[in-house]
């Protein structure tokens, strides 16, 4: 598809502000939780949504081959200015060991955090790449309930657990919930429903849609903060990943040229 889709110039500026707020000391920030965790999978269906706009035999793995090639090439820049950026500040490297060349491979999350997005997007796009078209067609909607591992290993972790957590705080690595399996695989695979449903809802119901997951996911928010006092703020919830998509879907179905410039190029 080669059309641009303005409105989600829009979607991805401010997705990267979300992504930049998630990261920054700010008041009050935790009751924007609900909705600043939403950044993170749109990007990922965005992908999805482009990527297999035409499942075409051939040219939708060289497309996604290209796109991991290229995701490897950030992996590897980014990853130099970090462990420069530890060794300034006297961080000891974490890829002295077998161990941590293995993590830092599959998960990207051990020179700094923020990495485990490329590397999982890099594993998601080059993994989707080995399957067959006719595979892809078949299965695709189906991996998007991987989605299910990152939940249960994020913020609903307790769910494994038998013991009261006492209102304390988890911390599951990063990386072993926020990973290709678990994360980036599911959400572009959701990307892609979100395109089979878009001629099936109207802009109306895809605002609606929104609307209501929204309300839910500050319901769902509040449930875990208060009742179950799970407070983790590097986790999604249930909810995050339906809101994700009517988010999609209603900035799609509103595709109106932006007069902002510097917006659409940031978004671009």
């Amino acid at each position: 598809m080669k059309t641009k889709i303005q409105s989600l110039f829009l979607l991805k500026a401010i997705c990267a502000l979300f992504v930049v707020i998630i990261h920054f000391p700010l008041a009050g920030k935790i009751y924007l939780d609900p909705l600043i965790k939403a950044s993170v999978p749109i990007f990922y269906m965005i992908t999805g949504y482009f990527m297999f706009s035409n499942l075409e035999e051939g040219k939708t793995q060289r497309k996604l081959l290209h796109a991991s090639f290229k995701i490897l090439k950030l992996i590897l820049g980014s990853s130099i200015v970090y462990i420069s950026f530890n060794f300034y500040i006297g961080i000891p490297c974490n890829l002295t060991s077998i161990n941590g060349i293995i993590r830092f491979i599959f998960w990207g999350d051990n020179i700094s955090g923020h990495l485990y997005f490329l590397t999982s997007y890099f594993w998601a796009t080059f993994l989707l790449s080995l399957l067959s078209i006719t595979q892809l067609r078949q299965y695709l909607p189906w991996l998007s309930l991987l989605i299910i591992g990152n939940i249960l290993l994020g913020r609903y972790f307790f769910v494994l657990q038998d013991l009261v957590m006492d209102g304390k705080t988890y911390n599951m690595p990063v990386g072993m919930k926020n990973n290709a399996l678990f994360l980036a695989i599911p959400c572009i695979s959701m990307g892609y429903i979100a395109r089979q449903w878009q001629n099936k809802l109207s802009n109306k119901q895809s605002i609606i849609l929104l609307l209501i997951f929204f309300m839910i996911s500050y319901m769902e928010f509040i449930i875990l903060r208060k009742g179950l006092h799970v407070e983790s703020l590097s986790a999604f919830t249930i909810s995050t990943f339906p809101l994700s998509i009517f988010t999609l879907l209603s900035f799609v179905h509103n595709n109106k040229p932006l007069k902002v410039n510097f917006i659409n190029r940031w978004g671009g």
